[in-house]
């Protein structure tokens, strides 16, 4: 507000965007918004970028989001470029993100060279957050049958669950603590196609009771919206 200028074009909230607008029926816009995400993918470089304005990086949690929005509006229109494209960001995310144990968080455009990883910040190291990014392999392979990207879920669905339990509270800050809540919950929802399985089912159960107690703590305090809503 203060200089009066918007802030750059997020692809992955463009992506969130996407699929709000299948699910609420408006697929005419959720179809000019699909194209813009294919639009904004760089067939050239075989990356799909932060911000359009500086493509200065690509996460592997934001492309994912990304590819959901575009299988979500393919699946409600029919339009193979939707779903093309998803595929290839899912290459992208497969590829150029994998580390061996885990997937890097951040890579630098062009060069697509991961970055430093900051333990302090859980946006910038992997975790079991990456579960619902991990949900775009998941959907896509249910879109193409190519079951390279079921193994791509499972390795980040095994990983999650060994690890799970060290993210919370993860942090000596209670205020940053409640932000961790929040990525928290994305590995739960991550879960939920395998939430009959029992070690997911275990899992859920018990990150429902974690986010529920540390929530009632630090809430006088400071409470983000978005945490009660998807522990809801």
């Amino acid at each position: 507000t203060d200089t009066r200028t918007n802030a750059p074009v997020s692809t992955e909230i463009t992506g969130y965007v996407n699929s709000a607008l299948v699910y609420l029926g408006h697929l005419d816009r959720a179809a000019a918004t699909a194209r813009f995400l294919c639009g904004a993918w760089d067939a050239a470089r075989q990356a799909m970028p932060f911000e359009l304005s500086e493509p200065r990086f690509a996460y592997f949690f934001d492309s994912g989001i990304v590819v959901r929005g575009l299988l979500a509006a393919w699946r409600a229109t029919g339009e193979q470029e939707f779903l093309d494209t998803a595929v290839e960001i899912g290459r992208h995310m497969a590829r150029d993100h994998d580390a061996g144990a885990d997937f890097h968080p951040i890579l630098s455009l062009p060069a697509k060279q991961p970055l430093d990883r900051d333990s302090s910040r859980w946006s910038r190291s992997p975790g079991c957050y990456q579960l619902k990014a991990a949900m775009a392999f998941h959907d896509l392979a249910q879109a193409t049958g190519d079951s390279s990207f079921v193994a791509c879920y499972e390795r980040v669905l095994d990983s999650s669950l060994r690890t799970y339990t060290a993210f919370l509270p993860g942090h000596p800050d209670r205020l940053k603590v409640m932000d961790r809540l929040h990525a928290f919950c994305y590995f739960l929802e991550g879960l939920l196609p395998r939430a009959r399985d029992p070690r997911c089912c275990a899992a859920i159960n018990d990150g429902l009771r974690r986010v529920s107690v540390l929530l009632a703590e630090i809430a006088p305090e400071f409470e983000r919206s978005d945490v009660p809503a998807q522990l809801l």
